[in-house]
């Protein structure tokens, strides 16, 4: 679906709330008004058509040099269904700006666990090592070895002093 069949769908089904767009923008996009967005972008999800089951990128941009001052949230949606994307922009006042959460978008939850899975498949530690003349070489928590005890956020691993005489 192209971005005017997009923009068109969307002023069917919502009328004035649906109220700019820039289809021939990098990233196509319509301007949605604030108390719309979360209604907009569950009907986004879940019509077949459009079928947007992934956010992308969720931003915040600020205006200040414009007349009057703004702050825009931004919704960049993809489909994997129909491999198309779109972005649903929503224009708020620099003084006061909020918008309800659009929640049910697959999107942050689903990267953020993938960031987890991605650093607990890690191949093991990159330790950093600290050595003091007098002390220990510590190893932070997240740098160390699975299965061993850590004592205040940091693992100690005592120097070896016999071999470095």
């Amino acid at each position: 679906m192209d971005p005017k069949a997009i923009h068109e769908t969307l002023v069917a089904r919502f009328g004035e709330k649906i109220t700019g767009a820039g289809l021939e923008a990098v990233s196509p996009f319509a301007v949605v008004a604030p108390l719309a967005i979360a209604e907009v972008a569950a009907f986004c999800k879940a019509d077949p058509a459009l079928a947007f089951d992934n956010l992308m990128c969720l931003s915040g941009v600020d205006y200040p040099k414009e007349a009057p001052p703004r702050m825009e949230v931004v919704y960049h949606l993809y489909s994997y269904t129909h491999l198309h994307t779109f972005a649903l922009k929503v224009h708020l006042p620099r003084e006061n700006p909020a918008v309800p959460a659009a929640q049910g978008l697959a999107g942050p939850r689903v990267l953020q666990r993938a960031a987890r899975e991605a650093d607990a498949a890690d191949d093991g530690p990159r330790p950093r090592r600290r050595a003091n003349r007098r002390g220990p070489l510590r190893l932070h928590a997240r740098q160390r070895p699975r299965g061993e005890a850590v004592t205040g956020g940091f693992l100690v691993a005592r120097q070896d002093r016999s071999s470095s005489e």
